[in-house]
């Protein structure tokens, strides 16, 4: 059996240890969220930019040259491989097993199915800290979450944290501290 100091300890760094992986794997699925996006407004800027080209290709219907010959004008038959939905399949492919015009789903995107993975594990760790550790210990620590992102985010984001938010993080972990430590 474990006495009341041992159990209490290890609550608090299962507890610590939830925050930290539940928060890495929200910030992984945040990275397939933004990948995605990005994804998505590249495909966007080619089609426009196709659009554009194919309208500068096309004759003015007043002005049409009789020596243009099929070559030259827009083939009435696409050349590109046509799928089941009767949509022209795009040629051009990044390699991720996903076409640039259907961005699949979030399910076979192995980073945030990696990121769902660590949540889920964080939300046990969390639910196994309880068992050792009263709810007056563990509860405080989840805004250990807000700290760790102030950490990892400008490194799997780019983004900086401005003054503002790391003072309100040193609080943070000031009340969190003091919680658990005046917690029985």
């Amino acid at each position: 059996m474990v006495d009341e100091y041992t159990a209490w300890l290890i609550g608090l760094i299962l507890a610590i240890s939830a925050n930290i992986i539940s928060n890495l794997g929200l910030n992984f699925q945040k990275k397939a969220h933004s990948r995605r996006e990005e994804k998505s407004k590249k495909h966007q800027q080619l089609q426009e930019q196709l659009q554009q080209q194919q309208h500068r290709k096309q004759p003015n219907a007043y002005h049409r040259q009789e020596s243009e010959s099929i070559s030259e004008r827009e083939h009435p038959i696409p050349l590109e491989p046509i799928n089941e939905n009767k949509a022209v399949v795009s040629s051009e492919h990044d390699g991720s097993g996903e076409s640039e015009g259907n961005n699949g789903s979030y399910v076979c995107d192995p980073v945030w199915l990696l990121g769902l993975f660590l949540q889920v594990l964080g939300a046990l760790l969390d639910f196994a800290a309880l068992g050792y550790a009263p709810q007056s210990v563990v509860a405080p620590l989840g805004s250990l979450t807000l700290v760790v992102n102030v950490f990892i985010s400008p490194f799997m984001h780019d983004e900086k944290p401005s003054m503002k938010t790391i003072f309100a993080t040193g609080i943070i972990i000031c009340g969190a501290a003091i919680t658990v430590a005046a917690s029985p």
